[in-house]
């Protein structure tokens, strides 16, 4: 085999070890998404779980308030206890 053949064959194909590389390059990008979708769904419930809690804690404010002013037609709030009643 010449130098000429060995060089195109160089310049042509790449080398094993940079397409192994490659392969581990993808994945892990694959997987550094998958872990921050995870984690950004955490958020969103958390975050959507603390709206419903500060709601229900301000609903029962309200009404003690309404209790403490002692008004007999006061209008009944709506209970919101999970994320699917929410919805």
């Amino acid at each position: 085999m010449s130098h000429k053949n060995i060089f195109q064959t160089i310049k042509t194909q790449p080398p094993k070890s940079f397409n192994k590389l490659l392969v581990i390059l993808i994945v892990g990008l694959i997987l550094n998404s998958l872990v921050l979708n995870i984690r950004l769904a955490r958020l969103q419930t958390f975050v959507t779980d603390l709206s419903i809690r500060n709601s229900n804690y301000l609903r029962t404010i309200l009404e003690r308030s309404l209790d403490a002013l002692d008004i007999k037609n006061a209008p009944q709030l709506p209970r919101r206890n999970t994320f699917q009643e929410a919805l």
